[in-house]
């Protein structure tokens, strides 16, 4: 929230609120109380949904589809800069390459039986193998070393340790490969974190677990392709700033990329939209602090454009920056999720409540899935607002005409409060 921003004339209160909710940021000696201005402050203009939804139509619907890297991604990152330029921002581009890793999918079968729906641990090697089955409980060290993995694929139910280290440990006791079972119904997509060092893929709990009664009963062979590759891409993050005269610094933003599969009106045209809508508000309002409105490219490539931003702030700015407002997919169901540093949480909890609106908190472990995770591992104070109930998730029903003009609304009065 741009916490005292309200729908009427802007004063010098709104600096003194942000300044204790942002934990002191302006701590020192009372100010000395100016006279009031002959001159009234600016008028705060409305929140305007429709200005939002325009936006929406254009990146979701006329630019459709922009995965990193893409001419897609390039048309929509010069349209919004020329958008926040035209609102008397200083607006450009930050280009960066980063290395993505591509899947182009995997198989399992069981020699001698059926097929299994395989997916892809992110960051696996590519390869392709033939070996015995081996089952290794959790994939702990004694696990591994309580199981007979040389020359084997090891199998490894999800829990208890990440899957990189199950990985790891079952590739230094000697397996060729790994398959991680879900521990719940379902398959999951997974991500190692790092190169893997042996093809790994995750599947089913169903599937683990009938191949592991099997394993207990006898011999099983398996068939693994992992087919992926590691390619260099090119992208850019929108940066745009007005300056302010406190000193300080608000950060208001999202990712503007989609994945390949949609063109992602809700994620994340929504919170792109609503951080112009914001731009527009702040700009005409005369907000007193410094506004950089940063639109991120490649999110759905693991938050690469925000990590190359965060990488290239100095220790004077990061010290500036009072908060950062991160909006990701916030146009599509009833619930409002609110994650990111516990007294930026605390505080929208509170002003949400003052107008209605019941946010769920976001538990501390589930909310670094978003650009806002890359500011708080700098100990830059994030909030990060997110609805979670969106059935066409990453897919192509991700349209405007499913986008809930009220839940923008509903953002955008929260974030003005």
């Amino acid at each position: 929230m741009i916490w005292g921003m309200r729908l009427r004339p802007v004063g010098t209160g709104v600096l003194g609120v942000i300044c204790l909710l942002a934990v002191a940021a302006c701590a020192g000696p009372p100010a000395v109380r100016q006279a009031p201005s002959p001159t009234p402050p600016p008028t705060a203009p409305a929140f305007d949904t429709e200005r939002v939804m325009a936006t929406i139509r254009f990146l979701a619907g006329e630019v459709g589809t922009r995965p990193a890297g893409s001419e897609a991604s390039r048309r929509a990152a010069e349209y919004l800069a020329g958008q926040l330029r035209a609102l008397g921002y200083r607006a450009e581009t930050q280009p960066f390459t980063f290395r993505d890793y591509v899947d182009r999918g995997s198989d399992l079968r069981i020699v001698g039986g059926r097929p299994v729906s395989a997916n892809t641990l992110r960051d696996s090697p590519a390869g392709s193998l033939r070996a015995p089955l081996a089952a290794a409980g959790l994939g702990r060290p004694e696990d591994v070393a309580a199981a007979d993995l040389p020359g084997k694929i090891a199998l490894v139910q999800r829990g208890a340790i990440t899957f990189r280290e199950k990985v790891r440990n079952a590739a230094a006791a000697g397996a060729v490969g790994v398959i991680i079972y879900n521990n719940q119904p379902g398959n999951f997509r997974g991500t190692l974190g790092e190169p893997g060092p042996v093809p790994a893929v995750s599947i089913s709990q169903e599937d683990g677990t009938a191949l592991a009664e099997q394993l207990r009963n006898g011999r099983l062979e398996a068939e693994l392709v992992v087919r992926a590759e590691v390619r260099e891409v090119a992208d850019q993050n929108v940066v745009a700033v007005r300056p302010g005269t406190s000193g300080k610094v608000v950060i208001i933003g999202g990712h503007y990329d989609s994945v390949p599969e949609g063109p992602g009106a809700n994620d994340n045209a929504s919170g792109t939209a609503i951080s112009l809508e914001l731009a527009r508000i702040l700009a005409a309002a005369g907000y007193p602090h410094e506004v950089r409105v940063i639109l991120f490219g490649a999110e759905e490539n693991g938050l690469m454009g925000s990590a190359e931003y965060v990488r290239n702030l100095d220790g004077e700015t990061k010290h500036r920056i009072i908060a950062m407002l991160n909006l990701d997919m916030v146009g599509v169901g009833e619930r409002l999720r609110l994650g990111g540093s516990p007294e930026l949480v605390n505080l929208a909890v509170e002003l949400a409540a003052n107008l209605g609106l019941r946010p769920e908190r976001l538990p501390p472990d589930q909310g670094g899935g978003s650009d806002h995770a890359n500011f708080i591992r700098e100990n830059i104070p994030a909030l990060f607002f997110w609805r979670p109930d969106d059935p066409a998730y990453h897919t192509a029903g991700d349209r405007p005409e499913n986008i809930e003009p009220a839940r923008l609304a509903e953002v955008g009065r929260l974030a003005l409060a």
